[in-house]
């Protein structure tokens, strides 16, 4: 109302649910003040012009100014906004957001003479809000970056929190409701604390794998970019390629073993996405990429899913591809699949390993990674929260 041509948005999870309530909101705000609704545009919407959709709001200002509800749609890529508030965080697809409502803010707000106010804030300015919810979740990640911005940089980021006390004490909530409810031995504590205690969880309740247990053995700091155990008979490296074409990525996992005491120990050392953009999606170019891995870390086996898409990956692998710079890529073979031994070729190193899951092996497979994961034989990357605030102690970062 404030601020001219200035375009806002509320990103809903649900927009049929986030337009019913916008309307009882803005239609409570017009009751109390009401001549805030005279500074909208003349409509046929009880005299002023607002859209109330049954998936969309639209609120039409006489100062060129607009506020909607959105949804993190791909029919929502291209339009423009100043600032966003992205409702129920813990609910919204991060890829989503970061892809399609982001990208919308990278125009600033324009004054009437079209130029860009260089002491306005205001422009690109994002508001999370959310109940609490998992750890392992988009919401608890933006909301330690926005943490660690607001130390960093107080005058561009802050975090405000508040439990069910707060709410209750300004008659807003009834609290015997609340306590009953805390009482009640049908309602879920984890839900309870998330809800109204404003506590995020470990992991979901439903979690096969204890999250605190995982964090604990996130201990590795650098990643390896290079095989950095040549010479040592007891470590060796392996790779897993889990596979993606159109609407998943194809991920490589790198893996160190190193074997004590005749116990394999694995570290998660790196990982790499494949095929982020539509042109290195091809099998070819993704099966150059895993070959210059395989140059790279020199690993005893490289085990590709080869169920369904998989193939398509495999029968690259076992072919001779030329790199962008015109530089011939060799052929690998499989060790495992009698298939393939038949057409690959006989001089290709045999270190493919082809997996096809089923529902016996599934099971044994899960059992075995939680045994070890749970024992501790396997450790992980660090965080990327701890990592950057690894990097910003020190003197470079």
């Amino acid at each position: 109302m404030f601020l001219p041509n200035h375009v806002g948005s509320i990103v809903a999870p649900n927009k049929a649910q986030a337009a019913k309530i916008s309307r009882q909101k803005i239609q409570e705000i017009w009751r109390i003040w009401p001549l805030l609704k005279k500074e909208l545009e003349a409509g046929n919407t009880d005299g002023v012009h607002a859209n109330f959709g049954k998936d969309y709001v639209e609120l039409f200002f006489k100062n060129g100014s607009k506020l909607s509800v959105v949804g993190a749609l791909d029919s929502d890529r291209g339009i423009r906004t100043h600032a966003t508030l992205i409702d129920e965080a813990r609910d919204q697809d991060g890829d989503a957001i970061a892809e399609i409502i982001l990208p919308q803010m990278n125009v600033s707000r324009r004054m009437a003479n079209g130029l860009v106010n260089p002491y306005e804030k205001i422009n690109t300015q994002v508001i999370y809000a959310t109940s609490a919810g998992t750890k392992a979740s988009f919401a608890y990640e933006a909301l330690m970056d926005t943490f660690e911005k607001a130390i960093i940089d107080p005058s561009t980021s802050f975090c405000i929190g508040l439990d069910y006390r707060i709410p209750a004490q300004h008659g807003l909530i009834d609290p015997t409701y609340v306590r009953n409810l805390k009482l009640s031995p049908a309602y879920n504590e984890t839900t309870f604390a998330a809800e109204y205690l404003g506590q995020w969880l470990g992991g979901s309740e439903e979690s096969w794998f204890n999250f605190e247990k995982l964090t604990k053995y996130r201990k590795i700091k650098n990643p390896e970019w290079i095989q950095k155990f040549k010479d040592d008979k007891n470590v060796f490296y392996l790779i897993s390629v889990d596979v993606g074409r159109l609407h998943d990525q194809t991920v490589a996992c790198i893996w160190r073993v190193n074997v004590r005491e005749n116990k394999y120990f694995s570290t998660l050392v790196n990982l790499f996405v494949l095929g982020r953009q539509a042109e290195t999606k091809t099998f070819t170019q993704q099966a150059i990429d895993v070959k210059k891995l395989i140059e790279i870390y020199a690993p005893r086996e490289v085990v590709i899913d080869c169920n369904g898409l998989g193939v398509g990956l495999a029968d690259e692998m076992i072919r001779t591809q030329f790199d962008e710079n015109g530089q011939e890529v060799p052929a690998y073979g499989f060790f495992n699949n009698d298939d393939y031994k038949k057409i690959q070729p006989k001089d290709a190193p045999q270190i493919l390993y082809s997996l096809k899951a089923n529902g016996p092996l599934n099971s044994k497979i899960h059992g075995n990674a939680y045994s070890r994961i749970n024992s501790g034989m396997v450790r992980f990357l660090i965080s990327e929260q701890d990592a950057r605030a690894a990097l910003l102690a020190t003197k470079v970062g």
